[in-house]
C-alpha cells in the first residue's frame, strides 16, 4: 500500500524536498554558518516537513474563517512594523526567543491561499490588500516582489475576478518597485544573501546544485496548479509565483536566497504552501 501511495509525483516531491534540505544545510555550512545556525536550519525542515503534512489534510475554509484568518495574519503584520526587529530603517522580523522570525516568507503564501478560495471575496481580498501592504511598509522589497508575481499569477488564472485581484497586483507592483529601488543600507551576510556566490566559490558542485534548488523551489507548486483547474489552478500559480518572486529578489537586492540560504521561515513558509497545494489539488481533483 506504501508503495502504491509514494510512487511517481509523490516520489518526486520527497526526493526534491530531502535533496534541498541536504543541499541547504551544507550550503549554509560552507558559506560559514556556525553549527547553531545549521541546527534551526534542520529545526526547521522537520518542523515544516510537519506543517506540510497537516496543510496537506486542510478543507476549504468558509468565509468566516477564511476572514478571521486573513485578519491574524494582518495583525502579525502590523505587530512586525510597530514592535518587530528593526535593522537599519527595515522592520520585517519578530523576535521569537533568539530566533527571527520573517512573517511575510512564513504567511505569504497561506495569504494567497485564502484569496484564492474565492477571488470574488471582496473582504478578504481587502484583509489580503492591507496585509501586502503592511508588509511592504516594512521595507520589504523581496515580500513586495513575491506578492506581485503572485498576484499577476492569480489574476491570470481567474480571469474573472479583476475588480478583487487586479487591485492587489497593483498594489503589490508599485511596492516591489518602491522596495527595490531604494538604497540597501542591511548588510550581506555570506551564508543568507550571498549563499549561492559563496559556495560557488568554495565548492562548484554543491553551488551549482544550490542554484538549481533555488529555481526549482516554484516547481511543484506551478506543476500542481497546471495539473488542477479552478481554485487549484489559482493556488498553484499564486503560491509557485510566490516562491519565484522571493528568489528573483535574491538576485535584486540585499534578500536571502529563500530555504537554500539561512532562515527558518522561508523554510517551513515552502512547505507549508506545498502542504496547501496538495489539499486543494486533492479536493478539486475529486471533485
Amino acid at each position: 500500500m506504501i508503495r502504491r501511495r509514494l510512487n511517481g509525483p509523490a516520489l518526486a516531491l520527497i526526493a526534491q524536498i530531502s535533496a534541498t534540505a541536504a543541499i541547504s544545510l551544507l550550503a549554509i555550512h560552507t558559506a560559514g554558518a556556525g553549527t547553531a545556525s545549521v541546527a534551526v536550519q534542520a529545526a526547521a525542515f522537520l518542523i515544516g516537513a510537519v506543517a506540510l503534512w497537516a496543510a496537506s489534510r486542510t478543507g476549504r475554509p468558509g468565509r468566516g474563517p477564511r476572514l478571521i484568518v486573513a485578519l491574524a495574519i494582518l495583525v502579525v503584520a502590523v505587530l512586525m512594523l510597530t514592535t518587530g526587529v528593526e535593522m537599519q530603517g527595515a522592520h520585517r522580523w519578530l523576535a521569537l526567543g533568539p530566533v527571527l522570525i520573517h512573517p511575510a516568507s512564513l504567511l505569504g503564501a497561506p495569504l494567497l491561499w485564502l484569496v484564492a478560495q474565492d477571488a470574488d471575496d471582496v473582504w478578504t481580498a481587502g484583509v489580503a490588500a492591507l496585509a501586502i501592504l503592511t508588509f511592504g511598509l516594512g521595507f520589504d522589497g523581496a515580500a513586495s516582489l513575491a506578492f506581485a508575481v503572485a498576484t499577476t499569477g492569480l489574476l491570470t488564472a481567474a480571469r474573472g475576478s479583476w475588480k478583487t485581484l487586479a487591485p492587489l497586483a497593483a498594489l503589490s507592483w508599485i511596492l516591489a518597485l518602491w522596495g527595490l529601488t531604494r538604497s540597501q543600507a542591511l548588510p550581506r551576510v555570506p551564508y543568507v544573501e550571498d549563499v549561492v556566490p559563496m559556495v560557488w566559490a568554495v565548492a562548484p558542485v554543491l553551488g551549482v546544485a544550490a542554484v538549481i534548488a533555488l529555481i526549482l523551489l516554484s516547481a511543484p507548486l506551478l506543476w500542481m496548479g497546471w495539473r488542477a483547474r479552478g481554485i487549484g489552478a489559482a493556488v498553484g500559480l499564486a503560491m509557485g509565483g510566490f516562491w519565484i518572486g522571493l528568489s528573483a529578489a535574491n538576485l535584486l537586492g540585499a534578500y536571502p536566497a529563500p530555504v537554500v540560504g539561512y532562515g527558518a521561515s522561508p523554510v517551513i513558509g515552502w512547505l507549508v504552501a506545498i502542504g496547501l497545494a496538495m489539499a486543494t489539488a486533492r479536493r478539486t481533483r475529486f471533485q
